[in-house]
């Protein structure tokens, strides 16, 4: 939307609609954890309140003036440092990474300040690469520790702008990008050339785990027994993907700057809200650290976030100059759901008459891809199905004729279609026949899942299930690009367990023949044993759908 158009604020806040609003968070008591909630008018806060306790130990509420980690929030902001330093002519968000970071490696496929932006990198993501490496929750990590481990990974998930893939890391180089070139910490920057201007005096970048922060909420989690902990600041030190601590008033005066164009200008602002188009000309959905999507037929931009107990979302609607914000101290809050319900309250009567095209349901099916499927006998489908690079499996049973899945301890029914698919109840999930052996079974797939708004692809191939495990896989195996050695061995029921440094053993089901894996609907994780042309195990290929794949090494004793 251009910054000049002018916006419908033919909306108001009546008595009534404040306390449907307040009912929503009727859960969160002074006993509990909770959640602070404003509601702004072009950036104005019309109505805020709080719900919950800030500190459990204390008697201390929430209040919209109390302070939280905004987690993946922080991304627009990274982003908009670096749109401040390419409009001061500091740097080029289309260079490739290693001008600015020459101890990346070159990578067979460039990969640009852009590409970090949009998430379309291939860059794994150090939330699932640190914790493979040895990293613990409770362990303190910077930026400079992310770096190393990044410059650690000889090859990419994919070829840059070729799909979109969340990844934390691309922002946490931004931030260390902000850093090199304007020669000032990332927190600092941020607050002369965002925060002091617009008035934000209570938000900063925490990159010092130990900083006192005045009126800040303690994070927590609820236990099994419903009881509450103190949640744990995991890698706290990192700024760039999250690290942002502010408060829904303070916040309010950023959603303001869209519309005045105070930090940044109109024809900068207007960039940072237009989202990427991949190679292939498909549009994004990802712009500058801000998701832009429709809700009720209406432009919607904003974000949502969660981080060591702390949930947060945000959107605006542009047209509407609607604007609603949520941080929480507790996951179990579901702000994404509770922001989308008040601005159904607030907005009620406009939503009532507009267009709200089509469901996501009916997207989903639209949007199934059904080249070289075959119409195939039901019970032919029945069998073990490995990814083709190995990340996960799929297990079909047959019950009578009638297959379904196996999703950890679940039974999801797949229902045939007339076009030769098979499908779950809402077709987010969809199972393609594309190939058949001599025996008439089924011995490729191809699957794809709706994951958000976009639908992903993978190919499955059949393979044998499994029968006795091969002792000889047991050894220590060691990764250069974890610059880590996983202890790995077998128990008396033949799973595997895979002990990482400073971890407990991690167990994997057998699955076939030299490959182990948990859950199932290419969800879950997958190990692959590989063997030379004499049959002794050189290595392993470890993936997931959050940190890609890695090739181990058999360690061989002397």
């Amino acid at each position: 939307m251009n910054s000049t158009t002018s916006p419908n604020l033919n909306w108001e806040i009546t008595t009534p609609q404040r306390a449907e609003i307040d009912a929503l968070f009727a859960n969160f008591t002074n006993a509990t954890p909770g959640a602070a909630m404003a509601i702004y008018r072009e950036g104005e806060v019309v109505y805020a309140n709080g719900y919950g306790r800030a500190h459990l130990e204390y008697p201390l509420p929430i209040i919209p003036d109390s302070i939280f980690d905004i987690a993946s929030i922080s991304k627009q902001f990274t982003a908009m440092c670096v749109a401040l330093l390419q409009q001061d002519g500091l740097l080029d968000v289309d260079d490739p990474v290693q001008k600015y970071f020459p101890e990346l490696p070159e990578w067979e496929h460039p990969v640009t300040v852009r590409h970090l932006i949009h998430h379309v990198s291939g860059i794994r993501d150090y939330l699932g690469v640190l914790p493979l490496a040895g990293w613990r929750d409770e362990d303190q990590m910077t930026n400079a520790d992310c770096l190393k481990y990044i410059a650690l990974q000889k090859q990419l998930e994919f070829e840059p702008n070729t799909r979109e893939e969340y990844s934390n890391s691309g922002y946490v180089l931004l931030a260390s990008l902000v850093e090199r070139v304007a020669t000032v910490p990332m927190r600092q920057l941020a607050h002369e050339r965002i925060f002091a201007p617009l008035g934000m005096t209570n938000s900063h970048f925490n990159d010092e785990h130990a900083t006192v922060i005045p009126n800040r909420a303690q994070a927590y989690r609820l236990m099994p027994d419903g009881s509450y902990r103190i949640d744990i600041m995991p890698l706290d030190d990192l700024v760039g993907d999250g690290g942002l601590f502010t408060s829904v008033i303070d916040f309010g005066k950023w959603i303001a700057n869209f519309t005045t164009c105070q930090v940044g200008g109109q024809d900068l602002l207007e960039m940072t809200q237009t989202p990427g188009t991949l190679k292939d000309g498909t549009p994004m959905e990802y712009a500058w650290g801000l998701g832009i999507d429709e809700f009720h037929g209406f432009h919607r931009v904003g974000h949502s976030g969660g981080w060591a107990g702390y949930g947060s979302n945000y959107f605006r609607l542009p047209e509407l100059g609607f604007g609603v914000a949520i941080f929480a101290n507790f996951h179990n809050v579901g702000p994404s759901d509770l922001t989308d319900r008040i601005a159904e309250i607030v907005l009620a009567d406009i939503f009532s008459t507009q267009k709200t095209g089509s469901t996501p349901d009916d997207d989903a099916v639209s949007e199934i891809n059904l080249r070289d499927v075959l119409v195939v006998e039901p019970s032919s489908l029945a069998g073990v199905y490995v990814q083709d690079n190995g990340e996960s499996h799929l297990c079909v049973d047959d019950d009578n004729g009638q297959p379904f899945l196996s999703v950890y301890s679940q039974k999801l029914t797949l229902n045939q279609q007339d076009d030769g698919s098979f499908t779950q109840k809402w077709r987010h999930f969809v199972i393609l026949p594309i190939d058949i052996d001599d025996d008439g079974q089924v011995s490729t797939l191809r699957v794809q899942m709706l994951v958000g708004e976009d639908r992903t692809e993978q190919i499955f191939n059949r393979v044998t299930p499994w029968g006795s495990v091969a002792s000889d896989i047991a050894g220590n195996y060691y990764s250069d690009e974890l610059d880590a050695v996983w202890e790995v061995a077998l128990d008396d029921t033949g799973a595997l367990m895979v002990v990482r440094p400073k971890h407990d053993a991690d167990l994997y089901a057998p699955v076939a023949a030299d490959y182990f894996g948990t859950g199932g609907l290419a969800m879950g994780v997958g190990i692959r044993f590989h063997r030379d042309d004499a049959g002794d195990v050189t290595g392993l290929t470890y993936g997931g759908r959050r940190f890609g794949t890695f090739t181990l090494t058999k360690v061989v004793q002397g």
